[in-house]
This record gives C-alpha cells, structure tokens and sequence, in this order.
C-alpha cells in the first residue's frame, strides 16, 4: 500500500477514534450530571447524592437471600406478590394522587401477599400554616379525573385508604426544623426525627413515633400488609452515610427476598424493546463496535483494489469474478508506470544473473533498442537475445 493510502486510512482511525472517546466521555459526564443533580427526583434510587436512594439500593442486592430491582412499569403490571416487597419513596401527598385503576392493582397485590412500603415527603417543609397548637392537616389536593371521566371527590386522607376504607389522615406539625426523638417498641432507634409530617390514624399499628405522635404505621391487608413511613429521609444515602437507623432497615426489611425500588410514580416507565434489552445487559459498546464495522464496511466498498474500466460501457453493471493472477497483474498496473516496465526487468535479470558475460551482454544490448517500439516488443527482443545459444 502507498505511503498517501497509510496516510489516509490512519487518518481515518484517528477520527473515529477521537468521536468514539467523545461519546463515551459525554455519556459518562451526563451519566454522573443526572445521579447527582437534579436529574432524576429525591428519594430516586436512581439517584447518588445524599437526597437519592441508590445506596439502600446497592446495599441490599449484597445481602444474601435478597434481590433488589428497579419497578419500571404500570401498577398493573406488578410481578407475583409472595415474598416481595415494593418501594414507593419519596411521595407528596398533597399531590400524588393514583388512578383509580393503579388502587385497584395494588390492593389486589397486597391483597395476595406483597408487602408495600410507602415513604412521604413534602416539597416544602416551611410552608406550614399556623392553626393548630400542635399540629395541622395538610391541605388537601384538588379534584382529579378518573379514568372514568368522572371528578374523585376532595379528601383530606392519603390515597392508601381506599385499600379496605381504611383512612389515614396526614399532619404537618407547625414547627417544621424542630428535631424531635424517634421511640419504637419495635426496633432499637438511635437518632431524632426530622420530618414534619404525621399520621392520625384508628385501626393502624403505630409502629414509631416522633414527639408522641405515629410516624410510622403498619397495617395487614389479605395476606400482606402495608407500612407507611411519614418521611422518606430514613431510606436515602444522606441517612445511611449520617444517620443510619439499622434497627428500623433490619425491621423493615425483615422478610423480604425481593425488594421493588417502584420508579413509575416519577414518571420513569420502560417499555421493552431491543434497546432497553441492550442496556439492561451493558450492550451498549456492542453498538459502537457495530458502528465501527458499519464504517469500516462502507469503507472498503468506496475504495475498490481492482481500477475501473476506461472501455466499460455505461449499462455494464456485472462485476466478474477475478482471479489471484489478475488481481495480481492489475496491481503491478497500478503501482508500477508503462515507462518503467523494461527498466526495472532489466534491474531484476541483473540480480537474478550469475554469468558476467550475460550482463555485460544486456547492458551491451540496452542501447540498441528501439525508443519507438513498445515495452513489450523491447522485452522480447532482449529476451531472444539473451537466451539464444552461442
């Protein structure tokens, strides 16, 4: 291959080379931009800062017996419910509302076994009105439409309670940067409770308490049961780094063999298809690597080794198949010019020559040729003389 063609494919590689490493190192830093900014919400386990939940996460797909997994479809859509418990983390009460068909799922799935485990949150913890000397309701959300075209009906309870009609009122309390202590009867605490929000319940297990009001609360439904935790902070990365409460995690996590991180209330949903297979698998460098062949490809088919034909006429679209002596003769062509034919043969009957007397008789016989005649007729006539006999 010429020294311009080395050149050239080199060139090529360096640029793919240089677009390849940009796109690695623009999806790592978009990658790293969304796990700790503002990219995915709080309580997210898809999320690394202190406000996200991936820790909790990580953590429990190393203990053994327990599998951990994202939930990244419709309530409808719930896997089997014995053995498993479903994460939602990180929900307003005051505007997460579910559909009347997602009640209905989950209803049925605890119904026949699962346990759900629901942590609040609250958008903004300094927005509480003055009212109550100890505590206040939460003001409740306005009217959705339901699937059925019709207005639900204002409520002041959690969404929870249209399982079985048991209600559950949700409280702000007035003061809310007031650290308060966290008691169970349950598990051992060893930390304060920050959140505002508080249950007023009838028929609820109180489970925890902060500042002798319910913060967490359990009740069984059918053969599961449903947990509901006033805050979601006790699960994120900024607890378990600072604040971790292991006997409230070793609690809550008692039974479970799979644990669901429900990702849907955020508006993350998958539907599966070959990309989402791909990256489920880390088969995102096969595509590069593909893209790279692809090119690769294109490539070769633009720079052919054979040349074209001058005499080809234009309708002529059939390629026949070549062999090694053509390919070889057209090669030679290509990389060796029509006036230099007789002189590099002459150069190579030199090196290929033992007997003095014959070389002394080529170059004898070089300068006698005749300049118009062509390279071939050249050829032939030095090599009668030089063969025939003396």
């Amino acid at each position: 291959m010429p020294a311009s063609r080395k050149n050239k494919a080199l060139s090529y590689l360096l640029v793919l080379a240089t677009i390849g490493t940009f796109i690695v190192v623009a999806l790592q830093t978009f990658e790293v931009r969304l796990e700790t900014q503002e990219g995915y919400p709080a309580a997210s386990s898809f999320r690394a800062d202190a406000r996200g939940c991936r820790a909790l996460y990580e953590s429990l797909r190393r203990v053994p017996g327990v599998q951990t997994s994202r939930f990244l479809r419709t309530f409808s859509n719930l896997p089997p419910a014995e053995g498993r418990s479903l994460i939602i983390a990180g929900l307003n009460p005051q505007t997460n509302i579910l559909q009347v068909q997602d009640r209905k799922s989950l209803s049925r799935w605890v119904e026949a076994g699962g346990t759900l485990i629901v942590a609040l949150t609250v958008a903004d913890k300094n927005s509480a009105k003055t009212g109550s000397p100890d505590y206040e309701v939460v003001p409740p959300p306005k009217e959705q439409i339901s699937p059925n075209s019709k207005l639900t009906p204002p409520t002041e309870e959690f969404w929870i309670e249209t399982l079985q009609g048991a209600g559950v009122h949700v409280f702000r309390h007035v003061d809310a940067s007031a650290r308060h202590r966290f008691v169970s009867g349950t598990f051992a605490t060893s930390g304060s409770w920050l959140g505002p929000l508080y249950f007023v319940q009838s028929s609820w297990r109180v489970v925890a308490e902060a500042d002798h009001l319910p913060v967490v609360i359990q009740r069984s439904f059918g053969r599961g049961n449903v947990i509901l935790i006033a805050d979601s902070y006790l699960l994120t990365n900024g607890s378990l780094a600072n604040d971790r409460e292991t006997g409230f995690l070793g609690w809550l996590f008692r039974k479970q063999t799979v644990v669901l991180f429900d990702e849907s209330h955020f508006g993350f949903t998958e539907n599966p298809g070959i990309v989402s297979l791909a990256r489920r698998y880390g088969l995102e460098s096969a595509f590069f690597v593909l893209l790279i062949l692809a090119l690769f490809f294109v490539w070769a088919n633009r720079y052919a080794l054979v040349p074209k034909s001058a005499n080809r006429s234009p309708g002529d679209q059939i390629v026949p198949g070549q062999g090694g002596e053509t390919v070889f003769v057209n090669l030679l062509r290509r990389s060796l010019p029509t006036k230099d034919l007789l002189s590099t043969s002459a150069e190579l009957w030199r090196k290929g020559m033992h007997d003095a007397g014959k070389i002394r008789k080529l170059d004898q016989l070089l300068p006698t040729l005749d300049p118009r005649s062509s390279a071939v007729d050249q050829y032939n006539q030095l090599s009668q003389h030089l063969n025939q006999r003396t």
